[in-house]
């Protein structure tokens, strides 16, 4: 977190708003990010934001505004593994994101529905596919779909996340499944809330 924080300090404003396409409103003197719905402005030089962040969603803001690019999607979205080193994390990520969504949605799909509902901001929408299926943006134009379809007897719930395209140019696989624990973790705290 020094690192980077350190890294962003020397940072140049405008670099940063005409790489990432943020804008820097420097009345409010830094730049206004959305993340699950919620809006934030991250200061700069410092980095500092009115509502707290975790840890991961820190260091994953810091990583996009210090390396990210933004690019508009094309309208495709791919799996973990059709990302540039996806296949290298693959493991990692179903464990960390995937396995984590079918326990927590598998046994009745219905919940993820409710919990995107309960997200303060997040708008969403439902996209077929699955049991339940719903598309929403992560951050400032990169949209993420979740997929789950129920588990029984016989067979086990599953679960996918898919990624718009540009989110290639955003981050990199280490941080895409950083950004499943970002998700993962918000609506955890939406379904506590809500008592789903």
């Amino acid at each position: 977190m020094a690192h980077y924080r350190g890294l962003y300090g020397r940072s140049d404003a405008a670099e940063i708003a005409a790489r990432t396409g943020l804008v820097y409103d420097e009345a409010a003197g830094g730049f206004k990010v959305s993340v699950v719905g919620n809006s934030y402005y991250v200061n700069h030089p410092d980095f500092k934001t009115q509502e707290p962040l975790s840890p991961y969603e820190e260091i994953l803001l810091l990583r996009y505004l210090l390396e990210g690019r933004y690019v508009p999607a094309s309208g495709g979205m791919l799996a973990y593994e059709e990302m540039p080193w996806g296949a290298v994390y693959l493991t990692q990520f179903r464990g960390r994101v995937i396995g984590r969504i079918a326990r927590e949605f598998g046994r009745d799909p219905s919940r993820l529905g409710a919990v995107l509902a309960g997200t303060p901001g997040l708008k969403f929408e439902e996209v077929g596919g699955a049991d339940a299926a719903y598309r929403f943006e992560f951050m400032n134009g990169l949209y993420i779909s979740i997929l789950v379809w129920a588990g029984d007897d016989e067979f086990k719930a599953s679960a996918q996340m898919l990624f718009s395209d540009n989110f290639k140019y955003a981050f990199t696989a280490e941080d895409m499944a950083v950004v499943g624990d970002v998700v993962m973790g918000r609506f955890k705290n939406t379904s506590k809330a809500l008592g789903i």
